[in-house]
């Protein structure tokens, strides 16, 4: 079987800044390009990527000094003959949408949750699902009321389904005729 690797599936080219570039000056190359994120790199070497929603903390603080190495998380890159697999791996690993892709001579890229979904199963991407081998974080949802059987006139036991007209027993241990 041939791996699907990153190279076969879209990618788009992003801005690239240093880590010392200050919040307010990426977020206008957010906006001015339309990009979904930029590439950190410090020295020729990504080092992070900013996405869209790590402005969000910074405009409700106010935080006017932020730079761009505040804000950026660091899920490493991967390479355009990378599986697709191996990167909806690091992506649910480190709990991002979008990796960067580098290649020796071209500018950075980055790929999308989106564009891995049609090659590999949800859970790998999401950590969700019958074989994601671990629990979704957060409460246990609440279990569903049950039904109990509500005693007849006779003081058998009717089922609600039956009761409203719904197929099953009509007492316990008995069935309809």
């Amino acid at each position: 079987m041939i791996a699907t690797t990153i190279a076969d599936v879209p990618t788009r080219t992003v801005p690239a800044v240093p880590p010392d570039t200050p919040a307010t000056t990426a977020a206008g190359r957010l906006r001015e390009t339309g990009a979904p994120a930029l590439v950190v790199v410090d020295e020729g070497a990504v080092v992070g990527l900013v996405t869209r929603a790590a402005f969000l903390p910074v405009v409700a603080d106010g935080d006017a000094d932020a730079t761009v190495a505040t804000l950026a998380v660091d899920p490493g890159a991967v390479a355009p003959d990378t599986p697709v697999r191996v990167a909806a791996d690091r992506m649910r690993e480190a709990g991002v949408r979008r990796l960067p892709v580098v290649d020796a001579g071209s500018p950075p890229s980055v790929v999308a949750a989106s564009a891995l979904a049609p090659y590999v199963p949800r859970y790998r991407l999401f950590g969700t699902g019958p074989t994601a081998g671990t629990a979704v974080p957060g409460p246990a949802p609440d279990p569903a009321p049950e039904s109990e059987p509500e005693p007849d006139a006779d003081g058998t036991t009717v089922s609600p389904a039956r009761r409203s007209g719904g197929e099953g027993p009509t007492a316990a241990g008995s069935t309809s005729q």
